[in-house]
């Protein structure tokens, strides 16, 4: 029996967010360093952002980004927050 290594799962979180280039970056550097990753652009409302990035977390999810309006809330959800995070309110 043989176990396939999950790929880690990333991914930037806005509304809109369909222009995102983030994936593209991500997936140069990924193919250029030779990283096996996948990372999405996930369309996200304040309203349903917490349950989406919960759904992110169970399904694998390692890393994410988020964009405005929904920095401020991402805050709200952190368990941990540095210094920076704090000065900065997102």
């Amino acid at each position: 029996m043989t176990t396939a290594a999950k790929i880690p799962q990333f991914a930037v979180f806005g509304t809109p967010i369909k222009h995102s280039l983030s994936p593209k970056i991500h997936a140069a550097f990924a193919a250029e360093c030779k990283i096996a990753m996948e990372y999405r652009a996930l369309e996200a409302q304040a309203d349903n952002f917490a349950s989406l990035l919960s759904d992110f977390a169970k399904h694998g999810g390692v890393g994410a980004n988020v964009t405005l309006p929904l920095k401020a809330l991402a805050l709200t959800l952190c368990t941990e927050l540095d210094t920076n995070a704090k000065r900065a309110g997102a």
